[in-house]
Parts: structure tokens; sequence; C-alpha cells
């Protein structure tokens, strides 16, 4: 059984987070539900590109911030859902305080 997300609450970002929603991508995918690889790909081309942008640096060199995304349930995507979250987090599961956006190379902040 996969764990599912079903609502994501906010918190200020000057309070303890465990992560940064910083995108949310619109699937325009029609049809039957197109699965986890499909997902997955969207996520790969579109979350780290925009996670670039708004980090101000490439994604891919800062090893102390990771991310992810969530996605449709089959259900939701039933009902019209189509949309995919993407989020950044620390690595080493700490939590954030203050916000990613254009962090660039600077360090993180502490926790």
């Amino acid at each position: 059984i996969t764990p599912s997300v079903s609502d994501v609450q906010h918190h200020p970002c000057n309070q303890p987070h465990d992560a940064e929603v910083f995108a949310i991508v619109t699937d325009t995918a029609s049809g039957d539900y197109p699965g986890d690889t499909h997902f997955s790909d969207l996520a790969n081309s579109q979350c780290t590109d925009a996670a670039s942008s708004y980090l101000g640096t490439d994604f891919n060199s800062r090893d102390d911030i990771g991310g992810g995304f969530f996605y449709p349930s089959t259900d939701s995507w039933a009902n019209g859902d189509r949309t995919v979250t993407c989020y950044l987090d620390r690595t080493d599961g700490q939590q954030l305080i203050g916000s990613l956006h254009n962090i660039g190379s600077s360090p993180l902040p502490a926790p």
C-alpha cells in the first residue's frame, strides 16, 4: 500500500515546517489515469526546472536540498484533479525555517 496525502497544511515560513511548496503543475493529460511513471516523468521535467528558478541556483547543485511531489490519486483524477504539487525539503530530514526562495548558494538557515 502506498501512503497518500490528502491535505497539505500551510505554515508561515518563519515557523518550522517540513517542506516548502514552490510550484503547482497542471497536467494536460486526459482520459484514463496515466499512472505513476507518467507523474514521475512530468515532475522530473517540470518540477526540477521550476526548483532551479525558485532557488536562484541549479537545484542539482544543492546536496542539502531535496524535493518531491504529490500527484492525483486514481479517485481524484476521475473527479478532474490534474495538479502535481512540487515541494522542497532538507536532505538531512530537519525542518526548514525561513523560505528557500532565491537562496542561491547561501547556506540553509539553522533549524
